[in-house]
């Protein structure tokens, strides 16, 4: 494609190949500033999250429901009592990520993975596997001590 934009205009190029003006011009211009380099698939993931939840919020998440064993909305009120407005669906996801992250670390041990079929088990598996959910938890401070895993407290 790229041979042939060289003679020709983009517009053409991409007509006979069935695809977009703009996605022919992308990779094109991809080529002229990074050689074949440029033609390797790129990541999607965002290289930052500005609305992100801070990695604070998450350790008291933790805290929360592992010493009261609060559900996620009392969890969120408690957090928007402290002055951390947060929803419930958020508290929600985060303690799922962490279920499964906890989980995926310890599948050998008493805690087992739900079955929702070969597909979905592979495909969560594959994108937990390739995702830093893991890697985030060591940041936040996941230890394994005594044959238990948790996380610790914000600030040591």
């Amino acid at each position: 494609m790229v041979e042939r934009c060289r003679t020709r205009p983009i517009a053409h190029v991409a007509a006979e190949m069935g695809i977009s003006r703009a996605c022919a011009s992308k990779w094109v211009n991809r080529y002229r500033r990074h050689g074949e380099l440029g033609l390797v698939d790129r990541s999607s993931v965002p290289h930052h999250q500005p609305t992100a939840t801070p990695s604070e919020v998450l350790v008291l998440i933790e805290q929360l429901r592992r010493t009261h064993k609060w559900s996620a909305s009392r969890i969120a009120f408690e957090l928007a009592q402290a002055g951390t407005a947060i929803t419930r669906r958020t508290v929600s996801r985060h303690l799922a990520e962490l279920e499964r992250a906890l989980a995926w670390i310890v599948h050998r041990g008493n805690r087992r993975l739900r079955y929702i079929g070969t597909i979905k088990n592979d495909a969560w598996l594959h994108t937990r596997a390739a995702a830093l959910n893991l890697r985030r938890l060591i940041n936040l401070g996941l230890t394994h001590t005594n044959g238990t895993w948790h996380l610790a407290p914000a600030g040591t």
